[in-house]
């Protein structure tokens, strides 16, 4: 599908000292014909990141993914607060996941409960924003 028939939109990147991957950027970049005729605007979108290290740069990524994502006009869903996921290991920003190179696991329970609490927000706010259309 493309973007523009998408109610939801969720981007997400490794963090390359705390920004966008290259590749990533170089396509949001090409994304300038959508801003251009407004096909993004109302849309609703949520980012997730992840990095080598604790403190690797997870919140400078999902805030640099978030930018773009506001110049198309979109409506930014994170994580609050409130939701148990997130209380103790999460970002508002979106979810943000540590995955060391020392290790054999390639993502922990935490980050998958993260990234599962990030969908299912995204997805009732979705619900909510479209049945009001």
């Amino acid at each position: 599908r493309k973007l523009e028939e998408m109610d939801a939109i969720i981007w997400g990147c490794p963090g390359h000292f705390g920004t966008i991957s290259s590749g990533l950027k170089t396509w949001i970049d090409r994304l300038g014909y959508l801003w251009a005729e407004g096909k993004l605007i109302n849309k609703i979108g949520a980012v997730f990141c992840t990095t080598a290290t604790t403190h690797g740069g997870l919140e400078a990524t999902m805030l640099n993914l978030i930018t773009p994502m506001l110049h198309q006009g979109m409506m930014i869903v994170g994580l609050p607060g409130n939701v148990p996921e997130n209380a103790l290991y999460g970002s508002y920003y979106g979810a943000g996941i540590t995955c060391p190179v020392d290790s054999n696991e390639l993502i922990g329970e935490e980050g998958l409960e993260l990234g599962r609490a990030l969908g299912r927000r995204v997805a009732q706010v979705t619900d909510r924003f479209t049945a009001g259309q």
